[in-house]
């Protein structure tokens, strides 16, 4: 665990130097004359900067949430950021990364899956963070969770009794039933 604490901070530093790096080349470049793009032909990356947030931690790079589902992808831009973010942060961020949500109501898709998933709670108002950084909140999640897909089994239980009671051949005045 420590290792990978390091290694995020190291990974935090270059991203921060990169970003820095990148202003720096863009500046140089628009004085020139020519296009923003750095010298290996990679477009500078983009910075979101919301409240509370740092250059150091909001630098989101476009393809960096590539073949990801909603939930992993948050996932890692609630590690990178290392704050919780709100669901417009969120999608601003993806955004910016060019990660595409299939559907009409994106803003909705993300708030379910992530209300759905045990790896996210809910630490303010439409405002979400990893649930290992808040075991109390996991574990009533979790608790919560678990009793939603208890009722739910115990209503399919009930629907399949219900239905075979109805399939039950039924002994009819002078008739044998087989």
């Amino acid at each position: 665990m420590s290792e990978q604490n390091h290694l995020e901070g190291a990974l935090q530093q270059l991203l921060q130097e990169r970003a820095e790096l990148d202003s720096v080349i863009v500046a140089l470049q628009k004085r020139l004359g020519k296009s923003a793009t750095t010298s290996s032909g990679i477009p500078p990356a983009k910075t979101l900067l919301g409240a509370g947030a740092s250059p150091s931690n909001a630098v989101v790079y476009r393809g960096a949430f590539f073949n990801l589902s909603v939930t992993k992808a948050t996932e890692k831009l609630l590690k990178t950021f290392g704050r919780p973010l709100k669901t417009p942060e969120i999608l601003a961020s993806f955004e910016q990364a060019e990660f595409e949500i299939k559907g009409k109501h994106k803003r909705a898709a993300v708030y379910t899956a992530l209300l759905r998933s045990r790896d996210f709670v809910k630490v303010a108002a439409d405002t979400w963070d990893l649930a290992e950084r808040h075991p109390e909140a996991a574990a009533q999640k979790a608790e919560e969770l678990t009793a939603k897909q208890n009722k739910k089994k115990k209503g399919h239980k009930a629907a399949k009794a219900a239905a075979k009671a109805e399939l039950k051949p039924q002994a009819v005045e002078g008739l044998k039933v087989a």
